[in-house]
């Protein structure tokens, strides 16, 4: 026998199901052209390990995608990220920060589809790029961006993990970490520290751009907020990001002369934490 189910739930599902369709339609349109010539299955067995193996972190439904990064879901969607966050209003700020370090060579761990990076590299055309991901979907983006802003003669492309790059000692001058940390549980934040600080040179420069941590100054008005945010926003490890400021993260691996600066996208607010080896 088929039982009818409840108008309350038929009610929620076609609002949800309608929500879906309005943020598919968003997504779409703020794509549109970005990847269109983009053969995803050819370039991900092109540009990813098959070897690779995804931590069981990794494979958490993050953002409420049941694939979490490993399809292109996230990757097609990120210029709708962008613009609901704002975040390419705080992008110049990020720029000069980052640029002030005048970099020959740049690490991007966890690049994504590595805007901020791609960006960085175009200010300085002698600099060397490495786009870093664990997910080939992002890293097929990331390739697909730099190849139309004329930086494919310059950039190398890695499929693995931030906290363990496998990239040699003191090779680089500048680590970029954006919008990473707060994808990440406790350990493996503290990891992708470590690795930054194992990848620079000494004199060498971190600087991670991420959402504020430390909201107010009330811990229980704070968690609160968090607690709220997280379940909006659907981010798995987002109360573990907020408990672990990353600028004591980075004191903690060794890094000098840490720094955090605030950027404001109203009414969105970021951070940026630069440290020196």
């Amino acid at each position: 026998m088929t039982h009818a189910l409840p108008a309350s739930q038929i009610r929620r599902e076609t609002l949800a199901e309608r929500v879906k369709h309005i943020l598919e339609k968003r997504i779409v349109a703020y794509s549109h052209g970005a990847y269109d010539t983009l053969d995803w299955t050819k370039e991900v067995a092109k540009i990813g390990n098959p070897t690779i193996h995804y931590p069981a972190y990794y494979l958490a439904a993050h953002h409420g995608f049941s694939e979490g990064y490993l399809s292109n879901a996230q990757a097609m969607g990120w210029a709708f990220v962008e613009h609901i966050f704002r975040i390419r209003r705080v992008l110049p700020a990020f720029l000069k920060i980052a640029g002030a370090t005048e970099p020959h060579a740049i690490v991007d761990l966890g690049c994504g589809i590595a805007t901020s990076s791609i960006e960085l590299a175009k200010l300085f055309p002698n600099a060397q790029l490495t786009l870093l991901d664990l997910s080939p979907y992002q890293l097929a983006a990331a390739r697909h961006q730099a190849q139309h802003a004329g930086l494919a003669q310059r950039t190398i492309y890695l499929h693995a993990r931030a906290e363990a790059s496998g990239l040699p000692e003191a090779s680089t001058d500048l680590v970029l970490s954006t919008l990473l940390f707060h994808e990440l549980p406790r350990l493996q934040a503290r990891e992708v520290a470590e690795e930054a600080y194992r990848l620079l040179s000494p004199g060498g420069h971190f600087v991670e751009f991420d959402p504020i941590q430390r909201v107010v100054p009330w811990t229980w008005a704070d968690r609160a907020i968090n607690v709220l945010l997280a379940k909006l926003i659907r981010e798995v490890y987002w109360l573990e990001y907020m408990s672990q400021p990353v600028w004591e993260i980075c004191r903690d691996v060794g890094f000098e002369h840490v720094e955090r600066k605030l950027l404001v996208a109203f009414p969105w607010v970021y951070q940026v934490v630069t440290a020196r080896k």
